[in-house]
């Protein structure tokens, strides 16, 4: 069986909803203002210089602290960013390094594993 993108954050799993925290994030989820969420990791990421990068749980929770949602762990905002962050990736709008090396398109939330830093474009 093929795996899911967990509906809440966007990793690999064996479930549309991969685990109990993410059950518990899902109603968190699917009040945010998608249009909001990422205009406001546009303006965070314009606060950085151009060669700097952030780590994405970091940006996540600034960006939903500054909408008032302001969850314990940066694992959760992270959890609720990923797609958006994913997204905005394909887009054109930010880009994702390892290792201080930039991370194709082409590879999605099904094939990156480990940590990654996101900079503006």
């Amino acid at each position: 069986m093929d795996p899911f993108l967990c509906e809440v954050c966007h990793r690999p799993g064996p479930e549309p909803i991969c685990s109990r925290r993410c059950q518990g994030l899902r109603k968190l989820k699917s009040s945010l203002n998608t249009a909001e969420v990422r205009r406001r990791i546009l303006e965070e990421l314009a606060k950085l210089n151009k060669d700097t990068s952030i780590c994405p749980g970091r940006l996540a929770k600034i960006v939903l602290d500054s909408l008032e949602i302001n969850l314990k762990e940066e694992r959760d905002a992270l959890s609720l960013l990923r797609e958006a962050l994913f997204t905005m990736r394909d887009e054109g709008l930010l880009r994702f390094f390892q290792k201080n090396v930039l991370v194709p398109k082409g590879k999605g939330p099904m094939d990156l594993r480990g940590p990654f830093r996101l900079k503006r474009k």
